[in-house]
């Protein structure tokens, strides 16, 4: 982006049918967005990026924090509640 640049002119690369709200984590070809506010998650392929695909997401209701991503898990912390751990395959 040069100094001239207009930000208004960058490309948006959407995620068919989700609004995504949150704080996106990235790795490798995975985007993980957590939503802390309603306890909601997102987990997407970015292995394309000009076509991100929606993996899964859930609603845990439950207040979480920003996600971690290893070579084998994504690793979401519910706050005083626990972690949730889910295997990548």
């Amino acid at each position: 982006i040069s100094q001239t640049g207009a930000l208004s002119s960058l490309t948006v690369n959407r995620v068919e049918g989700v609004s995504l709200k949150g704080k996106p984590v990235i790795y490798g070809n995975i985007m993980v967005v957590s939503y802390c506010i309603n306890g909601e998650f997102f987990i997407i392929d970015i292995s394309d990026i000009n076509n991100p695909k929606l993996i899964g997401s859930s609603k845990v209701g439950s207040s979480i924090d920003v996600a971690t991503v290893t070579d084998n898990f994504i690793l979401i912390p519910m706050r005083n509640e626990g972690l949730i751990m889910l295997e990548k395959n």
